[in-house]
Formats: C-alpha cells, sequence, structure tokens
C-alpha cells in the first residue's frame, strides 16, 4: 500500500512538472511586441509599426485576446482581420487579409478620438485633419502582449466575412445586387423614390459601373455622397459621364463614427439637402454598408418603418457582399452587434426593439439642428 502511494506521489510530481513545463513554453511562446504609432488615417483608425507577420511569427493569430498599452491606456481587445468582427462601438486591433498593416479600431468610432491620442479639426470646406493632443505623437509607442489565447475565437469565427471585387463570383445576384444598388421600400416610403448604394463613382471600385449604370436607369436627380469630398469628386475619371453628371449632389466625407460631431454636423448638412431638394434620391458610400446603413434606417424609422423591417434592408448588404441570408448562424449575430447596438447607442434606450422609432428618429433629426419645417419637407419628399 505504502509503495502505491509512492508511486502515486510520484507520477503526480511528473504531471505536475510536465504541466509546469508546459505553461512556461506557452510563455516563452508569446512574448511581447512593441511598436510606434505609424498614422491616423480619415477615420480616425491608428495604424502601428508592428505587423501582421511579426504577430504570427510570435504565436498570435485570429480570435486571441491580446493586452494593447499606449500612453496610460492599457485595454483588452481581440486580434481580428475585420472592425466587422467585434461590436458596434467596441475597440480591437485588426489585420486585414490582403496585407501586413496592423490598425487599432473602433468599430464605427474613431480609436484616436475615444482614446484620447488625437482630436478631429475640420475646416471651412468641410475637410479635415487629425491633430495630435498634447503629449501624443506619430512616434508614441504602445505594446501588445498576451491575454487569453483563443479567448474569442469561438465569437470571431462566426462572423467570418469575406468577398470578392470579381463579378464572376456572384452568378446568384443581379448586377444592381452585385453593386448593393436597391430601392428602399419601407413602410412610409414611395417606391422608387430613395435608392441605396455602393460607390456609383469611385473609379478603384469593382462595383462602380454597375452602381451607376443602376443610378441612370432609375432616374437619380439628387445624390447624397458620405464618402467624397468635393475634390476627390473633381478629381475622379469620368465624373461628367457619370450619374453625377447631371444630378444635384452634395459630398460630405464623413467619418466612421457616427457619434463624433464632426458626423454629426454633416449629417445635419446631408439631411437638410434631402428637405430643400426634391427628386429621386441615391444614397452611398464606399460599400453601401456602414455610414449609408445608418443613414438609411434613420429615414426608414423617421417615415414610420419598424425595427424588423428596418433590419432586413440594412441586411440584405450583408447577403449581396457576403452571402449571409436570415436563417443563417451569422445573420443574427451581425445583425445585433452592428445594427442594434448601433441604435442603442444613437437613441440612449434600453431596449430598441421596442422603443417608438418614429419619435426617436424625429427627436434625433431635431437634435442635429434641423427644424420641424425641415422634418416635415424631409417626409413631403419621401412619403408614399
Amino acid at each position: 500500500m505504502r509503495t502505491n502511494n509512492v508511486t502515486a506521489f510520484i507520477m503526480a510530481l511528473v504531471f505536475l512538472c510536465t504541466g509546469l513545463c508546459f505553461f512556461s513554453a506557452c510563455g516563452k511562446k508569446y512574448p511581447s511586441l512593441n511598436g510606434t504609432i505609424d498614422n491616423i488615417n480619415k477615420h480616425g483608425n491608428v495604424t502601428v509599426t508592428l505587423t501582421k507577420a511579426e504577430m504570427a511569427d510570435n504565436g498570435y493569430e485570429y480570435g486571441d485576446i491580446v493586452t494593447v498599452t499606449f500612453a496610460e491606456n492599457s485595454l483588452d481587445v481581440p486580434y481580428c482581420s475585420s472592425y466587422s468582427d467585434v461590436d458596434a462601438g467596441s475597440a480591437g486591433i485588426f489585420g486585414k487579409p490582403d496585407n501586413d498593416t496592423l490598425v487599432l479600431a473602433v468599430n464605427g468610432g474613431s480609436f484616436a478620438a475615444v482614446y484620447g491620442i488625437a482630436d478631429k479639426k475640420t475646416f471651412d470646406d468641410g475637410s479635415f485633419e487629425w491633430i495630435y493632443r498634447e503629449g501624443m505623437s506619430e512616434a508614441l509607442s504602445f505594446g501588445v502582449s498576451m491575454k487569453t489565447k483563443r479567448g474569442y475565437y469561438d465569437e470571431y469565427v462566426v462572423r467570418q466575412l469575406t468577398y470578392t471585387d470579381e463579378r464572376s463570383d456572384y452568378p446568384g445576384l443581379s448586377d444592381e445586387e452585385y453593386a448593393n444598388f436597391r430601392a428602399v421600400s419601407a413602410t412610409g416610403i414611395r417606391a422608387n423614390v430613395l435608392f441605396r448604394s455602393s460607390s456609383p463613382i469611385d473609379p478603384d471600385w469593382a462595383r462602380r459601373p454597375y452602381a451607376d449604370a443602376a443610378a441612370k436607369e432609375h432616374g437619380v436627380n439628387v445624390i447624397l455622397d458620405l464618402a467624397d469630398d468635393e475634390a476627390a469628386l473633381a478629381a475622379y475619371e469620368g465624373y461628367d459621364s457619370s450619374c453625377f453628371g447631371g444630378a444635384k449632389h452634395l459630398a460630405l466625407n464623413m467619418g466612421m463614427d457616427y457619434t463624433e460631431a464632426d458626423f454629426r454636423e454633416k449629417l445635419k448638412a446631408g439631411l437638410r439637402f434631402i428637405a430643400e431638394n426634391e427628386g429621386v434620391y441615391l444614397i452611398h458610400c464606399k460599400e453601401g454598408k456602414s455610414r449609408t446603413g445608418f443613414v438609411i434606417a434613420l429615414l426608414e424609422f423617421l417615415m414610420g418603418a419598424g425595427y424588423d423591417e428596418a433590419e432586413a434592408d440594412y441586411m440584405l448588404t450583408y447577403r449581396n457582399y457576403y452571402g449571409v441570408v436570415k436563417g443563417d448562424e451569422k445573420y443574427g449575430s451581425i445583425a445585433s452587434a452592428n445594427f442594434e447596438k448601433m441604435f442603442l447607442r444613437s437613441f440612449a434606450v434600453g431596449d430598441v426593439r421596442k422603443a417608438d422609432l418614429k419619435k426617436l428618429a424625429e427627436y434625433y433629426i431635431k437634435g442635429l439642428g434641423l427644424t420641424d419645417a425641415e422634418i416635415a419637407a424631409i417626409r413631403a419628399h419621401l412619403a408614399a
């Protein structure tokens, strides 16, 4: 009996030592990595000098939770491949599959502003730049260390979405669907008066000619461009022969953070533009997904659409790019993480599904600075 006890003790000790060695090896496998801030892009996303390849060489993978440190901040965030891998308003460190750059970003927000790195300065012509706060600069150092290996992996897998620029990869979609172009046909909105789309003008966008052709076919004559500024539009090859050539338009060059003052100010200008110009409208950004999705849903709510109706329209974009349809495992997660949280934040309600969305949309638009008369004009121009 004593021999057996000694044997069991020795075996337990061996297992313990093996385990300690394993965890020690794991610790060595994921060393802390360091770099500096490289620049801030137009949306307030912060690129860094550390590369995706360096992360991979040291054992970091998509779906890990890492600790990011800079200045006085220490954040536990997931390492992912796309901003939509995290909820709206949430931060992460991202390395897109098609390049080696690492970006600190907030889904639907401005990382630089949220975490006090820089402030956006907007000029009279609508252009802007990011001004580093005191003590911050492109040379600001930051670090990445492993927090929880595969700690976000299950959530990451559910959200994996990829699309291509090849028309032939979408045989089941019409040309308009491939361009993410469609009429907004929600409750209260007249048929074929409001359209949404990806960019019909950006020459680097593969879907551009399809979106442009659809806009012309449907008689679009008032365009709200959320992605570009006037200088960019004027420089685009083929501008005069595009749907912009004979249309009234407003180029807003909006960021991605729908909570920041610059976004709200430009949204006010865009809604006022709709109030002042009757016609057949097209609202677009680059993909026709995030910025366009927010503005279209706001108008749908203003006109009386219910939550499920607006969400279904929003999610058609995910069908057109990624093949995600209702009933898929990813559908509910995407809708909840993006569409629902977008309006939970904007409308500041506990349950957006049960709220009076028509009243909340009107209240939100008044908060931007539009008058009752301007809101009435928008409704009159869109009304069924």
